[in-house]
């Protein structure tokens, strides 16, 4: 025979319980007590029981009563209203002369609407007509075919007997009504029966909903006789007997209700029993107090464990040094945060310190506990309160941060690495430590975490092989590895340009189109080239700036853009020729360097070193660079704008403007993004998009840049689109910008430039009207 061994814990509960018993045994009289209590709870349920069937069998006698009586009084209207329709002359004319306008001249929707069928037979008992009302056509129709069967076989030999009424209850096309059959006499009433009057009314509309409610009447219905079943507390069904309106066809009016009376006395019953048991518990705890204090005492030391145990568990998922999680206690944290914000998206970081080893080696083990203790405090402060972090091992961190989209999390990732790169940590005895670190990043896109942060630590160390002070992003979300490191390889060309300061300048015009018969130059675009280093050929893609906006290096190319454009500008102004007009150049600006602190101060010093006019200056902004930090875009850009300085947003239509902040931002110019342009004559949604903002651009008061013309066709097609600015291949090239021949650049220039944008009070007035116009059609809409 096998020997079970019974585990400790079970044995001492199985002991615990058997002297639960012993002991509750002797202090309680079990029999006694149940006795006295459930006797009177037997007797009361028995006179409960007894009352409640008493008081349904009176609520079924009112309810017959009273649905007989609405039947009758029914019945008795219908046959009042047959018998006035039956002795009329004009019914009795009908049904001899076949008149055919009887039916038109002396019925109507409304009469239809009380007795949805009309029919009339001759003294043969034939049908002679049957009309109701087709509400989708809104006439009188015949009545179909099988709706006549019906009332052939309702009004048999038995219910039509000459000269009588009869008004009973029947079934047609599967409805039951309520049917009066009335012969048909001369008003004088001497004379035979011309033949007989059928009005058929709808009897299921008939309804009392507050004697419902008292009742509690589920449905009522008419049906075909069939034999009724009730359970015990299921729902009650009553068969309303009318034997004065039998027909042929034997109809059944049925009515469900509830068993309110017998569900109140199960629910007095079961507070009985409540109450019953609740005393017999009182009476057990007051028993068995004395017996129960060894329990007490063994839970609260069962409780001291459990403390300890999970004191202990904390202090395995708490770094010592830093205060943050361990490794451990991460991962738990990043499925908890997963939980807590499922509709978030999660970036797991691994921070790696660069050179950290070396670093211990000047200032000491202390020292570098302090850098530690910086950095992570560094982190918290950093990031949202939401977010977790942890410390891996000696200098590294893991971190787990929320966002609502992609590009916010990047946005995030992006200011954690530079504030990281940039922070200096006091030493004691030493001087400020500069860190920098290596970070890498990975999508949670599963349910586990451990995948994304293994993912986050090979992008880590693909940047500390890229040099470090980065950060790099690992996933299917922007590319496999080997592009992110294909970006680091770009983002390095391109610092080692601005190095070595072989960053040029090349200018794109664009043309007015108005008037249409003379294009003229009025907007200069100043882009950025770079010229290689082996034949000086100059080159450029969107690859460049995909790198430089995930590594952080775009706000150092604006600014090196920004410190050559002016004084090539303030150069090129000065060779103009006499008599030219003004041109305005434009400049492009990342996000990066519109919500610095100081831009608008920084473009001020600037235009007035260089002794440049505000007004010819454009600042092109794209749509992330507003969407980023709306608030303070909007205040600087509105600073650029009271100096006088020209405001476009660049490439409209690619991201997510919301259509607002064409009327909040002071906006000159609004640049339709090429692959609008492009589609113009394929896709009609695309000339939609462009009209709508060619409109709303009169309407507040901002001119419209078409980017990407390519030929002479879609330069026309704008034109009648109403497009105020062309640019593109079709009208010029980018040409070298400020070298020694800089003529090219007022060649086609003439008429001034394009409108300013209009002053704030007649904007005002103009978006005031706009929002009174939308409001109207909304408060229409409404009404």
């Amino acid at each position: 025979m096998r020997n079970w061994a019974v585990p400790a814990d079970a044995h001492v509960l199985r002991t615990r319980w058997r002297r639960f018993q012993r002991d509750l045994s002797r202090c309680v009289n079990w029999r006694v007590w149940i006795l006295a209590i459930l006797a009177p709870t037997a007797v009361s349920s028995a006179l409960l029981f007894a009352w409640s069937l008493q008081s349904e069998k009176e609520k079924n006698q009112l309810l017959v009563r009273f649905a007989q009586e609405r039947i009758n009084q029914a019945s008795q209207s219908l046959t009042a209203e047959t018998k006035d329709y039956a002795i009329w002359d004009e019914t009795n004319f009908f049904l001899l002369n076949a008149n055919s306008d009887y039916i038109q001249k002396n019925f109507n929707s409304f009469t239809f609407a009380r007795t949805p069928i009309v029919a009339f037979f001759n003294r043969r008992g034939d049908l002679v007509a049957a009309y109701h009302f087709d509400n989708s056509r809104q006439r009188i129709e015949p009545l179909p075919p099988n709706h006549r069967r019906d009332l052939r076989r309702l009004v048999s030999d038995s219910v039509r007997a000459p000269g009588e009424s009869h008004t009973f209850i029947g079934s047609v096309a599967g409805r039951p009504y309520l049917l009066s059959l009335q012969s048909v006499f001369p008003t004088s009433g001497k004379g035979a029966t011309s033949g007989q009057l059928l009005f058929v009314r709808d009897i299921d509309t008939f309804q009392s909903y507050t004697l419902y409610e008292a009742v509690g009447i589920l449905s009522e219905s008419f049906e075909a006789s069939r034999p009724l079943r009730s359970s015990l507390f299921g729902p009650l069904k009553i068969d309303i007997p009318h034997p004065q309106l039998l027909g042929d066809e034997p109809i059944q009016h049925l009515v469900i209700r509830r068993p309110m009376e017998r569900l109140q006395a199960l629910k007095a019953l079961l507070l009985l029993l409540g109450f019953d048991l609740l005393l017999l518990a009182v009476i057990a705890a007051r028993s068995y107090t004395l017996t129960r204090k060894h329990l007490f005492e063994d839970l609260q030391l069962m409780r001291r464990e459990r403390h300890l145990s999970r004191n202990l568990r904390q202090r395995d998922s708490i770094d010592s040094l830093t205060g943050l999680l361990s490794e451990s206690g991460l991962i738990e944290a990043i499925s908890g945060q997963r939980q807590m914000f499922p509709q978030f998206l999660q970036l797991a970081l691994h921070v790696d310190l660069d050179h950290f080893a070396f670093m211990t080696t000047g200032i000491g083990r202390s020292g570098g506990d302090t850098v530690l203790r910086g950095v992570a405090m560094a982190l918290e402060r950093n990031l949202h309160p939401s977010s977790r972090i942890a410390r891996l091992s000696a200098d590294e961190f893991a971190c787990s941060i929320i966002g609502t989209s992609e590009a916010a999390l990047l946005s995030d990732l992006s200011e954690l690495s530079q504030t990281i790169n940039q922070l200096e940590i006091p030493v004691d005895g030493h001087h400020p430590v500069s860190i920098s670190a290596s970070i890498g990043a990975s999508f949670v896109d599963s349910a586990d975490p451990n995948k994304a942060l293994h993912e986050a630590s090979v992008a880590c160390r693909i940047t500390r092989m890229a040099g470090g002070a980065a950060y790099q992003v690992y996933g299917e979300a922007h590319g496999a590895t080997s592009t992110y490191l294909a970006i680091q390889r770009t983002n390095e060309e391109l610092l080692a340009a601005l190095r070595d300061d072989r960053i040029k300048l090349y200018a794109q015009h664009a043309w007015s189109l108005e008037p249409a018969d003379a294009l003229r130059s009025v907007y200069v675009e100043l882009l950025a080239r770079i010229e290689d280093r082996d034949d000086q050929h100059c080159y450029w893609s969107e690859a460049i700036v995909e790198a430089a906006t995930y590594c952080g290096s775009l706000k150092l190319l604006d600014l090196h853009v920004l410190d050559r454009a002016l004084p090539a500008i303030s150069n090129v102004l000065r060779q103009r020729p006499a008599g030219c007009t003004d041109l305005v150049y434009a400049v492009n600006v990342s996000a990066d360097v519109l919500l610095t602190d100081n831009f608008a101060s920084l473009i001020d010093r600037q235009l007035e070193h260089h002794g440049l006019d505000p007004g010819m200056i454009c600042m092109e902004l794209t749509e992330q660079a507003a969407l980023r930090n709306p608030a303070k875009a909007i205040t600087t850009l509105k600073r650029l704008h009271k100096m006088g300085v020209r405001l476009a947003m660049d490439d409209f239509g690619t991201g997510t403007t919301s259509l607002g902040y064409l009327r909040d931002l002071p906006l000159d110019y609004v640049k339709i993004d090429k692959t609008f342009i492009w589609k113009l004559r394929q896709d009609p949604s695309c000339r939609l998009i462009v009209q709508f903002v060619v409109q709303i651009g009169k309407e507040i008061g901002f001119s419209t840049i078409a980017e990407g013309v390519e030929d002479a066709a879609m330069l026309r097609e704008l034109q009648d689109l109403g497009v105020s600015i062309a640019q593109g291949y079709v009208v010029t090239k980018p040409q070298p910008f400020g070298c020694a021949d800089n003529q090219w650049i007022f060649a086609a220039a003439g008429g001034g430039p394009v409108r300013r944008r209009r002053p704030a009070g007649l904007q005002r007035r103009r978006r005031q009207s706009v929002d009174l116009r939308c409001c109207r059609r909304r408060s229409s809409r409404s009404c």
